[in-house]
């Protein structure tokens, strides 16, 4: 179908095969799945969706526990210091937003919030990454995974009225008082926070949840 479609089409496929080897070898799909997820890919034929990315089932990085002195989030969901722990989380494609010259969380992390608010109300669960040299600046000004959480929340919260504007809620007439205010997500704890990525620059990654869904964190225990 590749060399019949032609153009840049075969170069294309070759290259996702490449990649689905490469999660085949590293245990992350089944041997099946490389001819599911890609021979026959066409745009509306197998893959019926609208934009695609890699959260499909290969996005994938470690948080950076050398970044800052805040514990683990294993830690902070509870597991203890030695245990090793993977979080899977249905995502959307990531939001980067880039930032210059400014040490302030307070400035960063409002920058930040501004993009959240592009997600819209009520979101199930956001995950943010901050990268190492903003979590430099953090740990400077003694700031904890919490107070980030919380700033975020706060800063993200609009009166219902002005969502109704963005027309970002899809029965406004639900909303009993248009002064409430509303967030990205319900609570502080919706919103997870982790240092990662490289240290090429000042950079936040904002990851919205799929649907409904939640993070969950398991225990990898290796059987012996």
């Amino acid at each position: 179908r590749a060399g019949e479609e032609g153009g840049t089409l075969p170069a294309v496929l070759n290259a996702a095969n490449e990649v689905a080897v490469e999660a085949f070898c590293n245990r992350e799909i089944e041997f099946t799945a490389i001819s599911n997820t890609f021979y026959g890919s066409i745009p509306q034929d197998m893959d019926k969706s609208t934009f695609g990315h890699p959260g499909k089932f290969s996005f994938c990085f470690a948080e950076d526990l050398q970044a800052s002195a805040w514990p683990s989030l294993a830690e902070f969901k509870g597991f203890d210091s030695i245990s090793s722990t993977v979080t899977i989380f249905a995502a959307n494609a990531p939001l980067q937003i880039s930032i210059y010259g400014d040490k302030n969380p307070k400035t960063f992390l409002t920058a930040t919030a501004h993009g959240m608010i592009g997600l819209g109300p009520l979101i199930s669960e956001v995950a943010v990454v901050i990268s190492p040299e903003l979590m430099a600046y953090l740990d400077e000004s003694d700031w904890t995974r919490e107070q980030v959480q919380e700033f975020l929340f706060d800063k993200t919260r609009r009166p219902a009225r002005e969502w109704i504007e963005w027309e970002r809620i899809d029965h406004p007439e639900s909303i009993g008082d248009p002064d409430q205010l509303l967030g990205c997500v319900s609570e502080p704890e919706r919103i997870t926070v982790v240092p990662g990525g490289g240290a090429a620059g000042a950079f936040i990654d904002i990851i919205s949840s799929w649907g409904s869904s939640r993070s969950v964190t398991k225990e990898i225990k290796v059987r012996r």
